[in-house]
């Protein structure tokens, strides 16, 4: 089970992913307008140095990306749509987005691990509106971050 420290720095928001020891292994900083992690050790440099910087709970650091995404929508920017949001029963799960918007394949949060694993089976129940429903990534990151399970994540 892979663990995590949440930190928000500025107006981003940073995890790092700890190996088996403790020790860090992974930097990562959310990208607003991709919907997803990217890898940036430079955040790390500023993590114990910076003022700015602040270490919370998984809860808010979700809470935080899902406020992120809920004050996107008012920005006149067009948004970029890589996926399309769903939430099926208790799994939040998105689909990647070809350039016609045609469907790649799934990925489904794993609360236990706190990453996105590619899972296609989720792809059948798409379109079955008593299984599933389209949602925003408003409401995705919100579902993720209110989700039963976040106490176990908590730091």
């Amino acid at each position: 089970m892979m663990e995590y420290l949440y930190y928000i720095q500025g107006v981003h928001p940073v995890r790092v992913e700890l190996d088996e020891d403790g020790d860090w292994d992974e930097v990562e900083r959310y990208d607003r307008d991709k919907g997803d992690f990217v890898s940036d050790w430079r955040m790390s440099k500023r993590i114990n140095d910076d003022m700015d910087c602040q270490k919370v709970s998984a809860v808010t650091f979700w809470e935080y990306i899902a406020l992120l995404h809920a004050d996107q929508k008012h920005e006149n920017k067009p948004r970029r749509l890589d996926y399309n949001y769903y939430i099926q029963g208790v799994f939040a799960v998105r689909a990647k987005l070809d350039f016609e918007g045609n469907i790649l394949y799934c990925q489904v949060y794993d609360h236990y691990k706190k990453g996105f694993i590619e899972e296609n089976k989720y792809l059948n129940r798409l379109d079955e509106p008593f299984y599933c429903t389209k949602v925003s990534i408003e409401h995705f990151w919100t579902f993720i971050a209110k989700y039963p399970y976040r106490s176990l994540s908590e730091n």
